[in-house]
């Protein structure tokens, strides 16, 4: 049994204005605030119609790629930046006249003054031209005309190198957000079906993940050092859209070579080096994406200066049956250590 049949329209674009704060969430950070920021954001939007579960699943959702331009509020130290950045845009509640969405996009963030040790010593959000960029909004939108649409709601923007290079405390931008969607021509949907519908498999999958990631460490300036993981998770689906697994982790972070262990000795040897934990995994199944949550405990490491929890976080792609893609980032209590890039094997 299925729902009435409704009609939507496949393509937008908007316009958005952004007004917010450079957050001092650090007191190195909190100094570099001289003013209010301002954001403007041009974007393209394909809805889904249906034609595949997951997309009835989540209420037809919408693909699509988003420029920013910001001035910071600072342009002596912080500059000015820019984005490119690929996004979901998700549907809570409403309808034709007036909606809820959830929109969560990822892309290079591009900025132009960054620290540096003689002209802009002060800067220590970031330290490269080239960053990682994070974006997430909560917008409402009301109907105005037949393919005109007003939206409002809250931002957030996120700038970090992942300690590629440091120092590297981030930049972050909770902001009010306003402006127009413009709608084409409308398409019908495929109509939603009940929950009693939707089908998943329920047998375990099991992943193999080998990734590589590079940070520098302190003091700022110093080499960059190469690091290595393994990965291995089991997991199930326990809805259509989420799953729950469990894993094992190895670590080799050359990062950590002639630092002090937990009794002051210095780490030399390869096995020093090699951390081991066990971590549990929330994932969320966007069709052949995947968002996921892994926090973790090391069961092996002789250095110490992290502490025993880790994080991992990040999003894969299936490409085939078995092979996946997966960017992740790996953070010690929300301080980024650093990014991972990686290909694996499910079974």
């Amino acid at each position: 049994m299925s729902f009435a049949q409704e009609s939507t329209n496949k393509f937008e674009t908007g316009f958005n204005y952004h007004y917010g704060f450079l957050w001092g969430h650090r007191a190195s950070i909190e100094v570099l605030t001289k003013g209010y920021a301002n954001m403007l954001e041009l974007s393209f939007y394909k809805k889904f119609t249906g034609v595949n579960d997951w997309e009835l699943k989540y209420k037809y959702p919408s693909l699509g790629g988003s420029f920013f331009y910001f001035d910071f509020g600072n342009p002596e130290q912080l500059g000015y930046g820019y984005s490119f950045c690929a996004f979901f845009d998700f549907p809570l509640v409403g309808n034709e006249k007036a909606a809820l969405s959830f929109k969560i996009g990822m892309g290079p963030g591009f900025v132009s003054k960054h620290f540096d040790r003689v002209e802009n010593t002060k800067n220590w959000g970031l330290s490269t031209t080239v960053n990682g960029f994070a974006h997430l909004s909560l917008k409402g939108k009301v109907k105005l005309f037949d393919h005109l649409n007003a939206t409002a709601g809250i931002s957030l923007s996120h700038f970090s190198n992942a300690s590629y290079k440091k120092p590297n405390l981030g930049i972050n931008l909770p902001g009010l957000t306003a402006g127009l969607l413009y709608s084409f021509k409308p398409m019908e949907l495929t109509p939603r079906k009940k929950k009693s519908e939707y089908s998943y498999s329920k047998n375990w999958n099991h992943d193999v993940v080998l990734n590589y990631g590079s940070k520098e460490k302190n003091p700022i300036g110093g080499n960059s050092h190469n690091v290595f993981s393994l990965n291995y998770s089991s997991g199930r689906h326990i809805s259509f859209k989420s799953r729950l697994g469990a894993g094992i982790d190895f670590f080799y972070n050359t990062a950590h070579k002639n630092e002090l262990d937990k009794n002051d000795d210095v780490i030399t040897k390869p096995s020093d080096i090699l951390q081991m934990g066990i971590s549990a995994t929330y994932t969320l199944q966007i069709s052949k994406f995947s968002i996921f949550f892994s926090p973790g405990y090391y069961l092996y490491t002789t250095y110490v200066d992290d502490g025993t929890f880790y994080t991992r976080m990040g999003i894969r792609y299936m490409f085939s049956d078995h092979l996946l893609l997966n960017i992740s980032m790996k953070t010690h209590y929300a301080v980024a250590d650093h990014a991972e890039y990686g290909i694996g094997y499910r079974f």
